[in-house]
């Protein structure tokens, strides 16, 4: 029992402190500099955009976005860490938007399933759609919060890096599933 419960403290820290990066209150410096946390991040991030996929794509299609989604976050913030000199911040950054990305999609996933449930032609669509395009321009934020204090670069910069990596993984996905529908 004591097991579960410190298990629970723990998931409940990590929550926060993910929470507080969305909240714009810390940074990826404030993120333990542990590969293994990393992995686990990375993996709880692959299982929850696997899931949040499934609900638009088959498995394999799901699984392959999900995949590249996870592989351009990781090779363009380890790309523009090595292009700074900040290659020894790649853990705590890899971790921050992983982590970051978690607590996003699971705030995301009620809305997205509304929006599912009463289908994009409703009247009322309307509302949960708006909500989500705040949710997606917060996770841009969010993205150019963390990438500015990794890089030592302003916000708006910072900005402009997170919106490279959507286009880039949008291009990505469109070109590669685009070919195999």
């Amino acid at each position: 029992m004591q097991v579960l419960l410190n298990l629970g403290l723990i998931v409940l820290s990590l929550w926060k402190l993910y929470l507080d990066i969305c909240r714009f209150r810390l940074g990826p410096q404030d993120v333990p500099s542990s590969p293994a946390l990393m992995r686990l991040l990375m993996l709880v991030y692959f299982i929850v955009g696997v899931v949040l996929s499934k609900l638009h794509f088959e498995l394999f299609a799901a699984i392959a976005r999900t995949l590249i989604d996870l592989s351009v976050m990781v090779i363009l913030t380890l790309f523009l860490l090595w292009w700074r000199g900040h290659l020894g911040r790649a853990v705590q950054t890899i971790s921050a938007m992983a982590g970051t990305g978690i607590v996003v999609s699971l705030i995301a996933s009620p809305v997205l399933l509304a929006l599912d449930f009463v289908g994009q032609d409703s009247p009322i669509a309307m509302i949960p759609a708006i909500i989500w395009f705040g949710i997606f321009c917060w996770s841009i934020g969010v993205g150019g919060h963390i990438l500015r204090h990794a890089l030592n670069v302003n916000l708006i910069a910072g900005v402009m890096f997170s919106v490279a990596y959507v286009l880039i993984t949008l291009d990505i996905l469109s070109r590669i599933f685009q070919t195999v529908s």
